[in-house]
């Protein structure tokens, strides 16, 4: 009976880990996309910030 238990709870842990894996690789890769989109803002500021500049010269 306890060993039935405790192979239950190791498939049980192991599925419940491999969810959290997912769901870290998940945000890990929502976070990349979110930096590559925030750093192309400001880049793209950045131009019209030295545009803006270069007019007023």
């Amino acid at each position: 009976m306890q060993s039935e238990v405790f192979l239950f709870l190791c498939r049980f842990m192991g599925g419940h880990l491999n969810d959290l894996k997912k769901e870290n690789f998940s945000l890990k890769l929502r976070i990349y996309f979110l930096e590559e989109k925030i750093q192309q803002k400001f880049e793209e500021s950045s131009d019209e910030v030295h545009k803006t500049v270069s007019r007023g010269n």
